[in-house]
């Protein structure tokens, strides 16, 4: 009992004594064993103060420091490549790239077999369930979900002459603020909260102001896991059939899935014509779709976002992979690149966006897996 007395009094002055330590002398006192330079030490003082950084106690501080000072010196090894995207000291520059992938990014494919179908699709998977079983519930009848039905053949003959759509194309003065979604992999109720909002306020029906995602996250049903990650066209589909409600009207935004206190809301209910799904277009068939608003688009992502600060980045120059998914808002484009909301806090990228270079490179474009949006 005593040494567990003594360890607790050890603790509260070494806390103590951190507390009230001057953070300049405690990195000058530790800098030289750890190899960190002079001007690195002054760089991470300035970048804890700019982003209001704590820490409990000098462990954590060299820690933190350390991994900051290999983010530091990968970001000026990037940058001297003259790359058309820059790395620099976001809010995520004290982190690792193995804690970041996995709070931000989701935790699966939400989005396998849950593609749109014409009736043959769903008459081929009543006929052979057991070879479709991810759509079979316990009792073994088969859930098939709701669709929009694919375009007609008259509307298929239209599509083959591809409309001529502007050079460019800016929904930023109808998109709200960027948020941080911190600790949960809520991305798809973040991009879902924001099209759903800009799309009806384009269309005059409500007043653009910020959705609550955690009424998704506690409410959605469907393919959705709350922080896990969720089905975009799922929670679309939830917002049509049971709408949803402003932030201010629900429970605050807490990083958590709790119980759903209010399952129904007024905004988004039966207010969606379709729920469109592409998840083989070019670069016209985004812009097609961007005439009437923002669209959700679910990304592959690569580490190098993580380091992101500004510029273009070319998906070109990462491998193909799919363990890092991501969803955001394609908000405008140009003749050269989309730009693209994110939702990792306005201390990230360009005020909390980024810009992809626009390539019809099928090896490139196939890095935005899909396109979701609703028509009013």
């Amino acid at each position: 009992m005593k040494i567990i007395v003594i360890l607790c009094v050890i603790a509260i002055v070494v806390c103590s004594e951190f507390s009230n330590m001057n953070l300049e002398s405690a990195l000058h006192e530790n800098g030289s064993v750890y190899g960190w330079r002079e001007d690195e030490q002054k760089t991470f003082q300035n970048w804890v103060k700019e982003n209001q950084r704590t820490y409990n106690n000098e462990f954590e501080l060299i820690y933190r420091m350390e991994v900051f000072v290999k983010n530091y010196r990968a970001m000026k090894h990037h940058n001297e490549q003259l790359p058309k995207d820059v790395w620099g000291l976001n809010n995520f520059a004290d982190e690792t790239n193995e804690e970041l992938v996995d709070k931000l990014f989701m935790k699966r494919d939400f989005e396998t077999h849950y593609d749109l179908f014409n009736e043959d699709d769903i008459n081929a998977i009543r006929s052979d369930a057991l070879n479709h079983n991810s759509f079979l519930q316990a009792d073994k009848t088969v859930v098939v979900k709701k669709v929009v039905k694919q375009a007609t053949t008259a509307s298929k003959k239209v599509a083959a002459e591809p409309v001529k759509n502007p050079p460019s194309l800016d929904w930023l003065k109808q998109i709200t603020e960027v948020q941080q979604q911190g600790r949960c992999g809520s991305c798809w109720a973040f991009a879902v909260s924001d099209v759903t909002i800009s799309r009806l306020s384009i269309a005059n029906k409500n007043k653009l102001d910020q959705l609550s995602k955690t009424h998704l996250i506690d409410c959605a049903d469907g393919n959705t896991a709350g922080c896990d990650g969720g089905s975009v066209g799922d929670a679309f589909e939830f917002i049509n059939k049971y709408g949803t409600v402003y932030e201010k009207d629900y429970r605050e935004y807490d990083q958590k899935e709790d119980e759903c206190s209010k399952p129904k809301g007024s905004i988004g209910y039966k207010q969606f014509k379709s729920i469109e799904g592409l998840s083989k277009f070019t670069n016209n068939d985004i812009e097609t779709a961007m005439q009437d608003g923002p669209v959700a688009a679910l990304m592959y992502a690569d580490e190098s976002w993580l380091r992101y600060k500004s510029g273009i980045i070319n998906t070109c120059n990462y491998p193909k992979v799919s363990n890092y998914q991501h969803v955001v808002v394609i908000v405008a484009y140009d003749t050269q690149t989309w730009f693209v909301k994110n939702s990792w806090g306005q201390q990230w990228g360009m005020e909390g966006y980024f810009q992809v270079q626009k390539n019809g490179e099928e090896n490139c474009l196939d890095k935005i897996k899909k396109i979701t949006f609703p028509q009013i």
